[in-house]
């Protein structure tokens, strides 16, 4: 891993990296230390790296928060030794370069994460979903979007995590939303939009009474929206456009007092706009190319 012209990682290899030494007075660009003068954080954004992440990065092994992003000419795989070394790791985030390969199966027994991003990359392959549910009991942020991973979504295994947020939009995954995801009763935003995933939206998706924003945008779903809709109480935006979802409003969608946004727009939706359950605090509303009949009422607004 090197720096091109215009990197910022200044002062690197030139003294020592936590303390004065010499003539420099402070820790280099991008590292944060402990008071044992041991590096605690990296994070280098926009470095122009180039390169690959070398295995060498796996011996700093008491850093907590690692964090590389925006480095388009950053390629390679991500090194095994970051799962198998960096125990102590909470927040590790290798987005916006062009890393490739699959996602080392090590990476989920880190016990201690907490957040985990690895989308605007080029990685490929299925997910080990397993190996998460078995050793990340902290996981609360994992985000994906922008690759090529593929695969089911294992949301049975999902289920067993403390996950608030789950983006894993613009991939290659596939199969069912089966009715385990309304297990994942912490979800407060899931973003599954731009995959190839079929079937319909399962009922037991009314069980996910945190959650407040569900995007479902370009995949093949089908179907009729779930009658249990209106138990999300806390909803605020709602999206399956450019799908072939079919019917019309689930009438316990006048329940979804919370609900500022909904995207049902491209499907095969029908029925008359009269039959659009009011709900009260609606600002954007977008149905066009459906079988819609009549007009929006005034009084929605």
């Amino acid at each position: 891993m090197g720096v091109g012209d215009g990197g910022v990682v200044k002062g690197w290899l030139e003294g020592d990296e936590c303390r004065f030494v010499g003539e420099y007075g402070r820790a280099w660009d991008g590292v944060d230390c402990n008071e044992d003068g041991k590096v605690r954080a990296v994070a280098l954004d926009a470095a122009n790296l180039q390169g690959t992440l070398p295995p060498e990065i796996a011996l700093l092994t008491d850093v907590e928060n690692l964090i590389i992003k925006n480095n388009p000419n950053l390629v390679g795989e991500i090194p095994h030794g970051i799962g198998n070394k960096m125990l102590q790791l909470r927040q590790l985030g290798l987005y916006g370069n062009n890393l490739g390969g699959s996602i080392p199966k090590t990476i989920f027994k880190l016990s201690h994460l907490v957040y985990l991003n690895l989308a605007d990359n080029a990685l490929t392959g299925e997910v080990n979903w397993e190996e998460m549910s078995h050793h990340q009991k902290k996981i609360e942020r994992l985000i994906l979007h922008n690759n090529f991973l593929e695969g089911p979504i294992e949301f049975h295994v999902l289920a067993k995590t403390p996950l608030l947020l789950l983006v894993l939009s613009n991939n290659q995954f596939g199969g069912y939303i089966d009715e385990s995801v309304g297990s994942m009763t912490s979800l407060e935003y899931l973003y599954l939009d731009k995959n190839e995933l079929i079937g319909s939206i399962p009922n037991g998706i009314g069980n996910l009474a945190n959650i407040k924003s569900i995007t479902l945008d370009e995949n093949e779903l089908y179907g009729t929206l779930p009658h249990t809709m209106g138990s999300l109480a806390n909803l605020q935006h709602f999206s399956a456009k450019k799908n072939t979802i079919s019917g019309g409003f689930p009438a316990s969608m006048k329940l979804l007092h919370q609900l500022e946004t909904l995207n049902l727009a491209r499907n095969a939706m029908s029925g008359h706009l009269r039959n659009l359950p009011h709900m009260k605090r609606l600002k954007n509303l977008h149905l066009y190319q459906n079988g819609f009949v009549g007009s929006i009422p005034e009084s929605l607004f």
